[in-house]
């Protein structure tokens, strides 16, 4: 039995990392960022694809000149990146998935996205897919949205279309943060996330293949046919914008480091996935949410508390201007 679930799943790992292939051009590689995903090798599997260091700086986005700079937009240019957490609806669950030991409770959790204005507009996070949509793949959930908290329809409402992202950070590749990916042109908006997540997410054991929207369900994860990046530890996305591994979670998931006027906020999205996860005591500090690796989600939340000034959450209401009551 073990030796057939193993060959099964190396058959899917094969298959779904070649039409991963398949789909994506060879972006170059840029400063920190980690090989690309390429068809080369006797394997047709990922590869590593590294370009000569004379080429690592080619095709900066911060060189771009067809998009409005942020004094052209705002008759000013901010010294620092600054942060919004947004609210793109919401969804229905055991509290004990955020934080453990709270079983039997059920609460409404927003999905947050979060915008990154600086030198480079960034967005972590595209939250869940149409709500009807996850009815049928997450009915357990109860996904709700506004016709306001579209993704597109917040991005309108902080003065850009979908265009104007110059890159998406993925934390990670659970169903309910990595859709709405459609509406960005990735010849124009740069889409990353952590090798490890995404070698992971092409064909997880059968205990995930629900998080993932697995092929294996006859699903398509949504980020399939997206052009992704691949990036490996922590990486400078831009200036004063850094994505760093923080893994616990998911094997794969990262959170994003901002330097704003105000000090250093961690966009810490599913590594701390609300304010309660702080309320330890003395000799346990942290109280877990659901993890993969329950070791390294705990050395991920000291991580993200050491270097922090102001934490943002991936569900925590009070960061947004919106509550369950509100979200329909």
């Amino acid at each position: 039995m073990v030796l057939c679930e193993g060959f099964n799943r190396a058959n899917e790992v094969s298959e779904v990392r070649s039409e991963l292939v398949g789909r994506r051009r060879r972006p170059t590689v840029r400063g920190t960022f980690g090989p690309s995903l390429s068809s080369t090798g006797a394997s047709g599997g990922f590869h590593a694809v590294r370009s000569p260091d004379s080429t690592h700086t080619a095709k900066l986005k911060t060189t771009r000149t067809d998009r409005p700079s942020i004094e052209d937009r705002d008759g000013r240019r901010s010294g620092m990146p600054t942060v919004t957490p947004r609210c793109c609806g919401s969804l229905t669950m055991d509290k004990s998935v955020l934080v453990t030991g709270e079983t039997g409770i059920e609460i409404e959790a927003p999905s947050n996205v979060f915008l990154i204005e600086g030198e480079q507009t960034v967005l972590v996070d595209t939250s869940f897919g149409d709500v009807e949509l996850m009815a049928e793949r997450h009915p357990e959930f109860a996904c709700r949205r506004d016709d306001d908290q579209t993704l597109r329809a917040v991005l309108r409402s902080e003065g850009h279309a979908p265009d104007d992202v110059d890159a998406v950070v993925l934390s990670h590749l659970d169903w309910d943060h990595c859709y709405n990916l459609d509406l960005f042109d990735t010849d124009r908006t740069d889409v990353y996330v952590q090798r490890r997540e995404l070698e992971y997410a092409v064909a997880p054991y059968p205990m995930h293949y629900h998080r993932y929207d697995a092929k294996a369900l006859d699903r398509e994860p949504p980020w399939l046919s997206v052009d992704l990046t691949p990036i490996e530890g922590e990486t400078e996305i831009c200036p004063g914008v850094t994505a760093f591994p923080t893994p616990g979670h998911t094997l794969g998931h990262q959170s994003v480091a901002v330097e704003t006027d105000a000090g250093t906020t961690v966009v810490a999205v599913d590594a701390v996935p609300t304010f309660e996860n702080w309320e330890g005591t003395a000799d346990a500090p942290f109280r877990r949410g659901l993890a993969m690796d329950e070791i390294a989600w705990w050395q991920s939340a000291r991580e993200v508390r050491e270097r922090a000034d102001e934490v943002l959450p991936g569900h925590e209401w009070g960061i947004v201007d919106a509550g369950p009551e509100r979200t329909g």
